[in-house]
């Protein structure tokens, strides 16, 4: 298995899963946007991870905060049911116990933006509802260069990355 130097995806996405399980008390079956297809029934929850294009803070390359964008959506047989499980995580995800579990897996959770009630239109092929929303989500990139940084000014300086 591939170890990741800078950002692990990895253990992101086992906490962002953790959290949506343990809020729908793991009612909800929950896949990543390319396992999608894999659901065996209603309801699911889907998940996205897209990119954010504002790295929020940088002292180097080394290490950034940047921000994501988490698109969920909450699919079932009716109407009342994927806005159930959408209006939960939305509201749950902004509690104190979750918010604190989400950030025990490096996820600071920026705000949650509510989008229209969407009827794609294999939803309304298939005869079943979708409610999603997206969370703006903080993550910080960390890694050490093994290239010599310059840390002092004059003078020969040994140091390696600090």
């Amino acid at each position: 298995m591939y170890k990741a130097k800078t950002y692990d995806w990895d253990n992101f996405a086992k906490g962002l899963v953790t959290v949506l399980r343990d809020i729908t008390d793991n009612q909800v079956p929950i896949y990543s946007r390319t396992r999608s297809e894999d659901h065996k029934g209603y309801p699911f929850i889907v998940y996205d991870l897209r990119p954010h294009p504002d790295i929020i803070y940088s002292v180097e390359k080394t290490h950034e905060v940047f921000d994501r964008i988490i698109s969920i959506d909450c699919w079932a047989e009716s109407d009342g049911e994927a806005n159930a499980i959408a209006d939960d995580l939305q509201t749950l995800l902004q509690d104190f116990q979750y918010r604190e579990q989400l950030n025990s897996y490096g996820i600071t959770l920026n705000k949650i933006e509510e989008r229209d009630h969407r009827s794609e239109a294999l939803a309304s092929f298939l005869q079943v509802s979708n409610y999603g929303f997206d969370m703006v989500v903080q993550l910080v990139r960390n890694y050490t260069s093994k290239y010599p940084n310059i840390t002092q000014y004059g003078g020969s300086n040994n140091d390696t990355n600090d």
